[in-house]
C-alpha cells in the first residue's frame, strides 16, 4: 500500500506516476498537483500501474488530468472522488489492453477546462482499447470549450452539470459530443 496525503506536488512533468503492475492499492488524498500530467500509469516502468482512489485535492494548471494505460487487475474501479481541476487543457487519455479492467469513475469532481490557453481544441477525453468503462457521476464541467468524448468504450454520464463559457470569438453550440 502507498498513501500520499496532504501533499503539494508542483512544477514537474508528472505529478504521480504509478508504473508497476503490482502497484494496485495506491491512494492519494487531499493532494494538490500542478504538473503537465497530474496522474499517470503509462509513463514509467512496466506502464501497468493502477490507482485505487484519488480523493479531494486540487489539480491546477495541468495539461492532462489523467494519462492512464493498461489498467491492472484491480477488484474495483479506479475512483476519482471530489477532485477539483482548474486551468486544465483536458481530462486526458484512458487506454486499455486488458479485458479485466473494472473501469474509471469520476464522482463529484469539478473540471474547469482552459483549452484555449493551451491552444488545444481536440477531445476532452480519449478512451481507446475497446473495453474500459468510464463513469462521470455528479461531476461539473465548466470552461471555455465544449466537452468532446472520443470513446471506444462505454461512457456513463450520471447527474452531471455542463456550463461552458465560449472564449472570445467562439460561438455557442453543442457542449457535449461523442464519437
Amino acid at each position: 500500500n502507498i498513501i500520499i496525503s496532504n501533499s503539494n506536488i508542483q512544477q514537474c512533468l508528472y505529478g504521480v506516476s504509478i508504473g508497476h503492475n503490482q502497484s494496485r492499492n495506491i491512494n492519494v488524498t487531499n493532494t494538490n498537483v500542478g504538473a503537465w500530467v497530474a496522474f499517470t500509469t503509462n509513463s514509467h516502468g512496466m506502464r501497468q500501474g493502477g490507482f485505487r482512489k484519488v480523493e479531494g485535492g486540487q489539480i491546477d494548471g495541468c495539461f492532462k488530468f489523467v494519462q492512464l494505460g493498461a489498467l491492472n487487475q484491480q477488484p474495483e474501479p479506479t475512483m476519482f472522488l471530489g477532485v477539483y481541476g482548474e486551468s486544465m487543457g483536458y481530462v486526458g487519455d484512458i487506454a486499455n489492453g486488458a479485458a479485466h479492467t473494472q473501469g474509471v469513475v469520476f464522482e463529484t469532481c469539478q473540471f474547469n477546462s482552459q483549452a484555449t490557453a493551451y491552444n488545444y481544441s481536440k477531445n476532452t477525453l480519449n478512451i481507446t482499447g475497446g473495453s474500459p468503462s468510464v463513469t462521470f457521476r455528479r461531476t461539473t464541467f465548466t470552461g471555455q470549450k465544449g466537452y468532446h468524448f472520443n470513446n471506444e468504450g462505454v461512457i456513463e454520464i450520471d447527474r452531471c452539470v455542463f456550463g461552458i463559457t465560449p472564449a472570445a470569438g467562439e460561438t455557442t453550440g453543442t457542449n457535449l459530443a461523442s464519437e
